[in-house]
């Protein structure tokens, strides 16, 4: 059955299909600076005003400084509002960032920018903090820049405080020792709003200085029941998708041998199942893809023809390889949108692979059986590929990887240059 898939590839598809890779990789960037993300939205300006409209949300992985906002989305006129003139903004059902006026911890929390003793530099400044939770009592915000991450809570309608986090070498530098304040101004607001809590008690005793475990906390201070209520997260996301297409592969010999420099090229099916983990559910821009596919090779390979007394005979090695490749990879779509998006994307290839045939010898006048190569079961690669997402079901991609070598040979190099083409079904 594998031979009704057979098609002999002409070297310039191959070569059109390289170039074709380098050109879309370069203008990847240009997708990327050309595109907006407008969502509705609103924006309550210092005279609590509030303008309705469009948000460019961006992947804000840090704060943003300020924002872009449309009134209409075919507008052409864009307005920036920043921290000073706005109290805050929010992207309908995704997102809400308010205005916070104060001091700003400056000390590093990871090596190797730890201080000897404890650092209490702080800044003045007025920034946009994320809102991660809200309620009755408690409100729990965010503030990340190119230094670190830091939480910070609102007691009902005061000014937010943040919750305190030091890491910092003893005087000797031989330890590194950890302040936890922040346990102390939640078990304050837990003596305030759930004074009989003991389980809430020993949840904070245990809290470590991350969203989700604080987050927790502050959904239980707000809630009269003293159980915490569900948190739906806009940052993390799984899909699943299937696909099939078809795998041209360039297979050949380098190095000291009479097979040197003979390739086979053919095309056959290719299989594959995987996840996609998202960075951000709603903007879905970069993702972690981890791709499971299924191919095959049957190459025949042929050295120099020879000519003896007893006839003409040509050196022959063929072999079957079935290979399973686990391949991570990053994934950025740089044009993006819920209709249509394009995508360049990265990553290693683990193959695994069995060889059920594996001949090589002498074939003409007379036949002659030669040991074969040993050939990897356990080999990578580096695949790089694009593609286009229609409709968020529907993906159509591409790849390339270069050669890569199976052979277990010092002096010799047995390798395939892939191309793969096809199409995923995305189920979610």
């Amino acid at each position: 059955m594998a031979y009704l898939f057979y098609i002999r590839t002409p070297k310039p598809v191959i070569l059109f299909m390289k170039y074709l890779f380098v050109a879309l990789l370069l203008i990847s960037p240009f997708y990327a600076l050309s595109q907006a993300n407008y969502h509705k939205g609103s924006v309550t300006v210092t005279n609590d005003k509030v303008l309705n409209g469009y948000i460019n949300y961006g992947e804000w992985n840090l704060n943003p400084k300020y924002i872009e906002f449309k009134s209409d989305l075919n507008s052409k006129d864009v307005i920036k509002y920043y921290p000073a003139t706005t109290e805050a903004f929010e992207i309908n059902g995704i997102e809400k960032y308010v205005r916070y006026s104060g001091s700003i911890s400056l000390n590093h929390v990871n090596f190797p920018g730890l201080t000897y003793g404890q650092d209490t530099t702080i800044k003045q400044d007025i920034v946009f903090l994320r809102q991660i939770a809200s309620g009755n009592n408690v409100t729990l915000y965010s503030y990340a820049d190119s230094l670190k991450i830091r939480y910070f809570v609102q007691d009902k309608h005061e000014q937010p405080i943040e919750l305190s986090y030091q890491k910092y070498f003893d005087a000797t530098g031989a330890n590194t020792l950890t302040s936890k304040r922040y346990l102390t101004q939640l078990n304050f607001l837990a003596g305030k709003y759930a004074a009989d809590n003991t389980r809430l008690t020993n949840k904070i005793a245990q809290a470590d200085y991350n969203t989700n475990d604080i987050e927790n906390i502050v959904n239980e201070l707000n809630s009269h029941q003293g159980i915490a209520k569900p948190t739906e997260h806009h940052s993390f996301y799984i899909s699943y998708f299937a696909g099939a297409g078809v795998s041209i592969s360039k297979t050949r010999f380098l190095g000291t041998t009479d097979l040197a420099n003979s390739s086979s090229t053919s095309s056959l099916p290719r299989l594959d199942v995987g996840i996609d983990i998202f960075t951000n559910r709603t903007i879905q821009k970069f993702k972690l893809r981890i791709d499971i596919a299924y191919t095959y090779i049957n190459p025949t390979l042929t050295g120099k023809q020879y000519s003896t007394a007893s006839g003409p005979f040509v050196e022959t090695y063929s072999f079957t390889q079935h290979t399973f490749t686990i391949s991570p990879q990053v994934i950025w779509n740089a044009y993006n949108t819920d209709a249509f998006k394009f995508f360049v994307g990265a990553g290693i290839g683990f193959n695994f692979s069995s060889y059920p045939k594996n001949t090589y010898g002498l074939v003409g006048s007379y036949n002659q059986s030669i040991i074969p190569f040993k050939l990897q079961g356990d080999w990578f690669n580096l695949p790089v590929q694009a593609g286009i997402v229609l409709n968020k079901r529907f993906e159509i991609f591409a790849s390339y990887t270069a050669d890569a070598s199976f052979l277990i040979d010092s002096n010799i190099s047995l390798s395939s240059m892939i191309f793969n083409g096809g199409i995923h079904y995305l189920f979610k």
